[in-house]
C-alpha cells in the first residue's frame, strides 16, 4: 500500500512555490561583497530592499536584488 505522504503528493514545481527568499550571506556571495558590507549598505539605505520578519530575520527577494543590480549599474561611455 502506498503512503499518502509519498513524493508524488509532496512534490511541487517551482511555479507552485513563492518567490525564493535569500539570506544576507547568499546575497553577499552573489554580489561578491562581505556580508558586513551589505549590512552597512542596508543601514544607510543604499542596498537592495529586504523583508524583515518579526523575529528579526532578514530576507531578500531574488527579483528585487536583480532589479537593484540593473538599476545600480553605471553606464560607461
Amino acid at each position: 500500500m502506498k503512503s499518502s505522504n509519498g513524493p508524488e503528493r509532496n512534490a511541487r514545481s517551482s511555479a507552485d512555490l513563492p518567490e525564493q527568499l535569500l539570506t544576507r550571506a547568499e546575497v553577499a556571495l552573489w554580489l561578491k561583497l562581505a556580508p558586513k558590507t551589505l549590512a552597512n549598505m542596508a543601514s544607510r539605505g543604499l542596498g537592495p530592499d529586504y523583508v524583515k520578519f518579526p523575529c528579526g530575520s532578514l530576507r531578500y527577494k531574488r527579483a528585487t536584488v536583480q532589479e537593484w543590480i540593473d538599476a545600480s549599474g553605471r553606464k560607461v561611455a
